[in-house]
């Protein structure tokens, strides 16, 4: 389940988490600091409550509290911030030493110190004060001396010291989230130019790629893994849009092509409908030519098709040499008049590919029509045949007259004629070199062409080489 969103951006979530941290770093480290400044001024101010009473030796006076009463002027060093009071048994003040504080005097009930040994502290009268007291009960008087020290001064100085902290701490802050904002600012300024890039790719321009950065930092992996999808992206749309205006010229190109069977046809029938002609025989005979020159054109294009869905082909071995017999006794049989030879080369290896025989079949098939198609029937025709390391080669190599180089570019083009009046004429589709060209690489071999007018065209195929004995 996918958190919950603050609707913060990533700067001020860390400027939001660094203040937060220091914070907390701060608020400890004041709250230690003032609790233990408060136990130290505490100690202090114990200490003294508790040698108010003693001799210089850390005994207690002679007497016990009778000589503290005993000697009204001499309160024993004791200044305008120390109380010293003498409680009989039921709590009342025998005596006391020290300034009258008014208000500022401590609020203790004697009957609840009288006979104790207790320390506490106490508000003073009016509240605005405090007071550190330490009770001392002498069982031999049976009276129990009370010294109480003013905390107003260590309460003063905890307060100054909370205050102190408090701006200071307010200060950090304020600097902290101003260097955060000025960190983070800067440590995302890759972050900005990626988005920047992604603007400009989401507005139709796929050749953008976001700035590199060193792939050791998260913003370099993130920058490489980006670079890497775009890439893909930008290969898999230009695929797409090659293949949709692949697809619309073939469509337009089909339906073209199949325009004149169909209206060769229609105008037959219209011909014996009207009575135009009575030539039955002829009639039907120029519709099935049409029908069997239509069929041959579908046929095409479905195989094209379902080439170009990669659809598996048929994998055994497939001996090169014994097709390119076959295609030449089938070419000679064709134009008998024609010369069509053949130069078998196996070398070493013999010719033998893994692939679809009925296939590599009609590649050859298809070399060698468009080679008698093309030429005069003057003209010789060569194939060879050449095993080497790794590849089969097969060439068809014809007398001329050869292809300009403009039309080379196109020669494997779907539905491209040379000659359009002439091709048609013999009955071709425009699409046997397509289907050369698709069948090849359906075998992972590749397909060239060279031609000059003066000395003619030659084809080579070229496929992989079957691995193994054959």
């Amino acid at each position: 389940m996918p958190r919950p969103s603050l609707g913060l951006s990533i700067r001020a979530r860390l400027v939001l988490g660094m203040v937060l941290l220091v914070s907390v770093g701060l608020a400890v480290a004041n709250v230690s600091g003032i609790v233990l400044i408060q136990s130290y001024l505490f100690d202090r101010v114990d200490n003294q409550v508790g040698t108010i009473a003693r001799n210089d030796d850390g005994n207690p006076p002679p007497g016990g509290p009778p000589n503290l009463c005993a000697n009204p002027r001499d309160p024993q060093g004791l200044r305008s911030d120390f109380v010293l009071l003498v409680l009989d048994a039921d709590g009342n003040v025998a005596c006391s030493l020290g300034p009258d504080l008014g208000g500022s005097a401590p609020a203790f009930d004697g009957a609840d110190l009288a006979g104790t040994n207790e320390r506490t502290t106490l508000p003073s009268v009016d509240g605005d004060n405090r007071w550190r007291v330490q009770a001392r009960y002498d069982k031999n008087t049976d009276q129990t001396v009370v010294l109480a020290v003013s905390l107003a001064d260590a309460d003063a100085t905890v307060s100054r010291l909370t205050w102190l902290s408090l701006l200071i701490s307010g200060l950090v802050l304020m600097f902290t989230a101003a260097a955060a904002w000025v960190i983070a600012r800067i440590g995302l300024q890759p972050l900005e130019r990626i988005e920047e890039t992604a603007k400009r790719i989401a507005a139709g321009d796929l050749t953008e790629r976001v700035p590199t950065y060193r792939q050791r930092t998260e913003v370099g992996r993130l920058a490489h893994a980006l670079n890497g999808m775009l890439a893909q992206i930008e290969r898999a749309f230009s695929a797409s849009t090659e293949s949709e205006a692949t697809l619309r010229r073939f469509v337009s190109d089909a339906s073209h092509e199949l325009r004149t069977p169909v209206a060769a046809i229609r105008g037959h029938a219209e011909m014996w409908r009207t009575g135009i002609s009575h030539d039955l025989d002829t009639i039907m005979s120029r519709i099935e030519s049409e029908s069997l020159r239509m069929g041959d054109l579908v046929d095409d294009m479905l195989l094209l098709a379902r080439l170009d869905q990669s659809r598996p082909l048929e994998q055994e071995p497939v001996d090169l040499l014994s097709l390119a017999t076959d295609a030449v006794i089938d070419g000679q049989a064709l134009q008998p008049d024609r010369t069509v030879t053949l130069d078998a080369n196996p070398g070493a290896n013999p010719p033998v590919v893994i692939g679809d025989q009925a296939r590599l079949r009609q590649v050859l098939a298809n070399l060698l029509t468009n080679a008698l198609a093309h030429t005069p029937a003057t003209s010789p025709i060569d194939v060879a045949v050449r095993a080497c390391d790794r590849h089969v080669e097969v060439s068809v190599r014809d007398a001329g007259p050869g292809m300009p180089p403009e039309v080379m570019s196109k020669v494997f083009d779907r539905f491209y004629r040379v000659d359009p009046a002439r091709t048609r004429a013999h009955g071709g589709t425009g699409l046997g070199l397509a289907i050369v060209k698709s069948l090849t690489e359906a075998h992972g071999g590749t397909v060239t062409c060279t031609s000059t007018v003066a000395t003619g065209s030659t084809f080579v195929i070229a496929l992989p080489l079957a691995p193994g004995p054959p």
